[in-house]
């Protein structure tokens, strides 16, 4: 009998960077957390961003 593996969807490997890039990722982590701060899901937050991209902002 099998189990059943599953996966998560995310993979984070900030670990895995050296310290230089690790300062770059947080910094942009930061970032989009704050514009993310009103969204309730990334799906909600890539939904308003093509919708501007249309608008021409």
């Amino acid at each position: 009998m099998k189990n059943e593996v599953q996966y998560p969807l995310e993979l984070d490997v900030l670990d895995f960077c050296s310290a230089e890039l690790k300062t770059k990722i947080q910094a942009c982590r930061q970032l989009i957390g704050a514009e993310n701060a009103g969204c309730n899901s990334l799906s909600t937050h890539v939904e308003s961003s093509s919708s501007d991209m249309y608008k021409g902002k």
